[in-house]
């Protein structure tokens, strides 16, 4: 668009005439975005809360009456609704994004409900589990874009936080240009796109856009035992940054490795340590991959009874050096690429997913060529590259490890 704003269209016929539309809004600096956390958390459940013409009640009925599912933050938004109804729906939430007016009782009663949110969820093991590796690993001061906050640093700032430095922050901050607008499914491509560039072209932020970079952070390796009196549950989380990103040459091995480690159902974790030795409830793994800079992460996870956590943290660590003594076989391999490959295929017949997919490709300058390319290295990979890859990179040695359970219920 005139703004620089990126748009991706994907015409064609859909059971319904349904389309899908993915936004996404980019603005600030790792200068202006300096102590802005309080007011962005505030600010983003604000937008859907009143405009300068509708209040939030009408909002919803507007929608509705659309037959639109709506859902629109700071950072962008999606719609879901139909051909019929497409046009007033982009209308309606250029209007939402453009025009929020932040009433004064809307903000108290968002506010309020925020800090309850964080007050209860500060509360539960898992989120004591984050916590604590976020106070141990962090790198940056408590007021750079960067950092992630704890739940109960997040509760401060949410509590000094008032109406007028997050209507501030969504005035400065929300804007068209440095974003992405996909649109997928049934509509009119030479409609769609004049109405984008009559209702987002000249819009933008009063601050500009300029991505910051996030390298990986250094291994702290660490573990910790955390209280959490009266849980009848405990949760393990341990971290690992990895030196990676999608274009780095043991992507696809990475990629293939934790999805047989502990990314699906039928995992060597999930396996050995719920299935065959049926000490937890849910264990498994969650690979971060970016896109830019090598910044990437594995995480761990395990939910059991405070009894059995010892005995599932020794099942993790006896499996994680079995894969590391004697690897996947090429059978395993083989399988686990079938299924992986058949989950993306699954995942592009999905427009909404495709929608929101494409916005992450277009700010990367890449189509969905991309994509295919990724696929393709994965169904190329061989074991022996998979083995190598989670040998080389994977090491509960550079791990923080937490676990927060009810210490009385241990003995």
């Amino acid at each position: 668009l005139a703004n620089g704003m990126q748009v991706a269209l994907l015409p064609k016929s859909t059971r319904g005439e349904a389309v899908n539309v993915a936004i996404r809004l980019r603005a600030g600096s790792l200068e202006t975005l300096k102590g802005q956390s309080g007011a962005s958390m505030l600010a983003s459940g604000m937008l859907m809360r009143g405009t300068t013409q509708f209040n939030r009640e009408q909002l919803k009925d507007k929608f509705d009456a659309m037959k639109a599912t709506v859902s629109l933050q700071t950072s962008g938004g999606t719609i879901a609704t139909t051909r019929t109804n497409l046009v007033e729906s982009i209308k309606l939430a250029a209007h939402v994004l453009k025009e929020a007016s932040f009433p004064a009782d809307e903000f108290s009663r968002h506010r309020q409900e925020t800090i309850t949110g964080l007050e209860f969820s500060m509360k539960d093991p898992q989120t004591v589990a984050v916590n604590k590796i976020s106070e141990h690993t962090r790198r940056y001061p408590i007021d750079d874009p960067r950092t992630q906050p704890t739940f109960d640093e997040s509760r401060m700032m949410v509590d000094v936080t008032t109406r007028d430095p997050a209507f501030n922050y969504y005035k400065r901050f929300v804007g068209g240009a440095g974003g992405q607008i996909s649109v997928v499914g049934d509509f009119d491509a030479n409609e769609v796109k004049a109405l984008l560039e009559k209702e987002f072209g000249n819009w933008r932020a009063a601050v500009g856009y300029t991505r910051i970079p996030d390298e990986a952070a250094p291994a702290k390796p660490a573990d910790f035992i955390v209280n959490t009196p009266d849980k009848e549950n405990a949760m393990l989380i341990a971290v690992q940054p990895l030196s990676v990103n999608d274009d780095h040459p043991d992507n696809a091995g990475l990629i293939l490795a934790n999805y047989m480690y502990g990314a699906n159902p039928g995992s060597r974790l999930f396996a050995r340590v719920r299935e065959k030795e049926g000490l937890s409830y849910g264990v498994g793994s969650q690979m971060t991959i970016p896109t830019f800079e090598q910044g990437g992460s594995i995480l761990l996870y395990a939910i059991a009874a405070p009894a059995n956590m010892e005995k599932v943290l020794a099942s993790i660590r006896d499996e994680t050096a079995k894969i590391q003594k004697e690897g996947f076989s090429a059978d395993e391999v083989s399988k686990a690429k079938a299924a992986w490959l058949q989950e993306r295929q699954a995942g592009r017949a999905n427009d909404r997913n495709v929608a929101g997919t494409w916005t992450g490709l277009m700010h990367a300058n890449r189509t969905f060529a991309f994509s295919k390319k990724y696929d393709d290295a994965v169904a190329a990979v061989t074991a022996e590259q998979v083995n190598a890859a989670f040998r080389k990179h994977i090491d509960l040695g550079k791990m923080t490890f937490v676990r927060a359970l009810d210490q009385s219920k241990l003995k």
